[in-house]
């Protein structure tokens, strides 16, 4: 589920998208936030794009930044439901 811009944390794996009028126009993952600007886990280059919304990102981050809080790790088994 897409959350505004301003409510995540520092340092923690996200996918970002521009979402107008309920569509989205642009989306790039995995990032993260840093001072001044959200990088590329990946390649460590500033994202050029102003994001409006991010999501947790289930891609692992090769340099070591955080799963969102309650992602599980890749390949994990999902949750059990309550039937």
């Amino acid at each position: 589920m897409w959350q505004p811009i301003g409510t995540e944390n520092y340092d923690v794996q996200l996918e970002l998208a521009v979402i107008t009028d309920g569509n989205v126009s642009w989306s790039s993952g995995p990032c993260r936030r840093v001072v001044g600007g959200w990088v590329h886990c990946d390649t460590h280059e500033f994202v050029t794009q102003l994001p409006t919304h991010w999501r947790a990102s289930r891609t692992a981050c090769p340099f070591g930044c955080a799963l969102a809080p309650d992602t599980p790790p890749p390949g994990a088994a999902p949750p059990p439901t309550d039937s």
